[in-house]
């Protein structure tokens, strides 16, 4: 009796053991340590990261810095498999466009799956439904809503609130006379109620308010105009926007300046803003011991392990589930599954590639601890309309 104990206890001890591995590589939400990931699985990302900015740039037109409506006719998306490597997607490619990929990418760890479609024709979809809704939306018909390309699946995800779900019926109509039943088979729906949010130290991370709005400080960086350069940091533009100064924490008595709102946007591609430190205030170069590095160009790949770290929640974890994201004010963002709450708006985006944390964007929503959570792009000026740089 006592040795079936001992294996029983054994037994079960092994498959705790199991399912922990599994748990701690693939957990989704909440608290996730970069140690929780093997350094070999970061490289790999990584790599595929890089591969997939060279290649979306090389589909650029000329005199275009962020091609995201230009994708040739043999690309139908790209994303990261769970292993880290980048998949590219492609239709009805010759050699030559596969010689072309491998090349730019110059990365033997990337492979390739067909598809019948390519991502153009996906982004003339959900172009056009977008329209659509935002037509709604200008009419007070509809409050929210999100159209979405999920690359891996080859879906368009549209949101509707649950007061508006008999708009389906006649937005199946619209695609279907315009795109055929072709079209009508990439659409899905779900409840924007459930996956859209918007929430109204110096270390990246701290706490930010603007007398109207709190937030979180993004990440280190410096703004260039003509001859005049400031530094400071990059938050959120509904947090900052609206107001001439930044907080530290406590009343109208008590906070004390930080900094003054020099840029700042919150409709279209950006929500963020560039605040200039003052005084003695000053804003520290590494997140989670992590230095930054300029990343980010172009679109990061679905799939992509990323982390973020906000005044509330602190450092949490997850992927992006859609690297083109719009709704009913702005246009491509990112839309991740990383937990995030009311209050870390602003907060930085990045993933890490050997000792640099990569910077990809700020935290525009979230939906509290289940996620997902949207995020402003940061791309040198293409993306938000400034010349803004990270301090490296």
């Amino acid at each position: 009796m006592r040795r079936i104990l001992l294996k029983m206890v054994s037994l079960v001890a092994l498959l705790a053991l199991a399912l922990l591995s599994v748990f701690w590589k693939y957990q989704y939400y909440g608290i996730y340590t970069e140690a929780a990931v093997s350094h070999e699985f970061l490289e790999v990302q990584g790599r595929g990261a890089e591969s997939y900015r060279a290649l979306i740039y090389s589909f650029a037109e000329e005199g275009k810095t962020m091609p995201l409506g230009f994708f040739p006719d043999y690309y139908a998306g790209a994303y990261l498999d769970d292993e880290g490597c980048l998949v590219v997607l492609t239709h009805d490619a010759s050699e030559q466009d596969i010689d072309h990929i491998s090349s730019v990418c110059s990365n033997n760890e990337i492979r390739f799956e067909r598809r019948d479609y390519s991502l153009a024709y996906l982004v003339e979809i959900k172009d056009t439904i977008w329209e659509h809704l935002q037509n709604l939306y200008k009419n007070g018909i509809i409050e929210h809503y999100s159209v979405s390309i999920i690359q891996e699946s080859g879906t368009i995800e549209i949101g509707l609130e649950k007061t508006a779900v008999h708009l389906e019926a006649a937005i199946d109509e619209l695609v279907l006379s315009t795109f055929g039943n072709r079209g009508l088979e990439h659409v899905t729906y779900c409840c924007v109620d459930d996956v859209h949010a918007f929430l109204n130290v110096l270390h990246m991370g701290d706490y930010t308010q603007s007398g109207y709005s709190e937030g979180t400080i993004g990440f280190k960086a410096r703004y260039t105009d003509g001859d005049t350069t400031l530094y400071g940091f990059v938050t959120a533009g509904h947090v900052a926007y609206w107001s001439s100064y930044m907080y530290t924490a406590g009343n109208i008595f008590t906070r004390q300046k930080m900094g003054n709102v020099i840029v700042g946007q919150d409709s279209g591609y950006t929500d963020a803003a560039f605040v200039e430190t003052v005084d003695n205030y000053y804003v520290s170069f590494s997140v989670n011991g992590y230095d930054l590095k300029n990343g980010a160009y172009g679109l990061p790949p679905d799939n992509m392990l990323v982390y973020s770290k906000g005044y509330v929640s602190g450092t949490t974890s997850g992927y992006i589930t859609c690297s083109m994201y719009s709704n009913e004010t702005y246009t491509y963002l990112i839309q991740t599954n990383v937990s995030t709450q009311h209050g870390d708006s602003g907060s930085l985006l990045y993933y890490v590639s050997g000792t640099k944390a990569w910077v990809i964007g700020v935290l525009h929503g979230g939906n509290t601890t289940s996620g997902p959570s949207t995020f402003s792009y940061y791309s040198n000026g293409a993306l938000f309309p400034w010349e803004v740089w990270p301090v490296t």
